[in-house]
């Protein structure tokens, strides 16, 4: 395109994990696991210095899939489901609890087990894992971050997921806080745009640099417009 040329070429998991993890995480050691729609990406950092970064071609979606051949449910109500009940963990939920699919469905009839619901999330999520773990593995660090790790993006909001990370990879682990960096994001941005805020905000720092001086003031303004005028 006439008058355009490339200022800057990030990946976004690398753009997303240096947004939402915090530079002393990073400085120890951490694992940053974005739990994509369709792919889960994993990005290594120590002493501040990304040192691995791998995509791996699974995500909530292959979830949601499980979900809807073991219910025999559309895609979309699966997803309803899985959102509205699933859990990570199938011991946190009890066999008396049940779900009725007529809530989502009408006209249908069945009821569903509640656990059995979550042990289909954690077969997918254990896999998931299995191979975030096998890529630490190749790294040499599986269960030796001292900064554990830290998960986020749309799948990261399942309950107890962080509980089934921390038992798969045997690492601490918790969810992305975005207390550092609500002053960036307005607070209604859903996790499934946290990678196009964060590389806005990664060309921003190499223009005008560290996000902690002037141009930061003005910056909550800035991109609360530019939420607006794409999701109005």
């Amino acid at each position: 395109i006439v008058g355009l040329h490339t200022g800057l070429i990030a990946a976004n998991p690398l753009a997303v994990a240096k947004a939402l993890v915090p530079k002393r995480d990073r400085e120890q050691g951490v694992c940053a696991i974005d739990f994509g729609a369709e792919t889960t990406s994993i990005t290594v950092f120590e002493e501040d210095n990304l040192v691995y970064l791998s995509v791996i071609p699974l995500g909530s979606q292959n979830i949601t899939n499980d979900i809807a051949n073991s219910l025999q449910v559309h895609f979309d109500t699966a997803e309803r489901i899985k959102i509205g009940f699933g859990q990570a963990l199938a011991s946190k939920t009890s066999k008396k609890d049940e779900i009725e699919l007529s809530q989502f469905v009408e006209g249908e009839e069945a009821v569903v087990s509640r656990k059995h619901l979550s042990e289909i999330i954690e077969a997918r999520s254990s896999e998931i894992l299995d191979f975030v773990n096998d890529e630490l593995k190749k790294l040499g660090k599986a269960s030796k971050l001292p900064a554990g790790a830290v998960i986020y993006g749309g799948g990261a909001e399942l309950s107890h997921l962080n509980q089934l990370v921390k038992k798969e990879l045997k690492l601490s682990t918790r969810k992305a806080n975005l207390d550092h960096f609500k002053n960036y994001f307005p607070e209604d941005v859903p996790p499934q745009y946290f990678g196009a805020y964060s590389l806005v905000l990664w060309q921003l720092d190499s223009i005008f640099g560290s996000r902690q001086e002037g141009f930061g003031r003005g910056l909550p303004g800035f991109m609360k417009k530019l939420w607006d005028i794409f999701v109005p």
